[in-house]
């Protein structure tokens, strides 16, 4: 990401700050990684090793806190919430990761999909409106038929 920084540091006029500008190189940068992953993957359990290890001892640590089954509540939840954003189309799984998981505003989220902020807040809302539909069963207890 560093030497496309560097090779676009001349075409960076300022129409936006530069940790915006920093973000889309990286995004794109990303997203050329993963074209690239996806002809060869591979993955060492070894790699891997150090995560789970982190992972594990966290979960474990929150559980002592609040109790085994609020941990498995919150974990079941955070599952479904994983598998419902998974759904989303790829623009509105990035702009719903970008606004709730990197703590962007609309008009950042603009600058680094390369969109308008009108088009960025249509995809959040139809992001939240088919999760809204696909989870409610789950999250409010409501069958499919149901509405309040």
């Amino acid at each position: 990401m560093f030497a496309a920084a560097t090779a676009g540091l001349s075409r960076f006029r300022g129409q936006c700050p530069p940790y915006l500008w920093l973000l889309s190189i990286g995004r794109r940068q990303i997203a050329l990684a993963r074209r690239r992953q996806l002809s060869r993957r591979e993955t060492l359990a070894s790699g891997l090793a150090d995560v789970v290890t982190d992972a594990t001892e966290l979960w474990e640590a929150l559980e002592a806190v609040e109790g085994p089954e609020k941990a498995f509540l919150r974990a079941e939840a955070r599952r479904v919430l994983d598998g419902l954003v998974a759904e989303l189309s790829p623009d509105q799984r990035e702009a719903w990761r970008l606004l709730y998981m990197e703590k962007l505003s609309v008009a950042e989220i603009a600058v680094v999909m390369g969109r308008p902020p009108g088009a960025v807040s249509n995809l959040l809302n139809r992001a939240r409106a088919s999760l809204y539909r696909r989870g409610r069963a789950y999250f409010l207890g409501e069958d499919e038929g149901e509405r309040r």
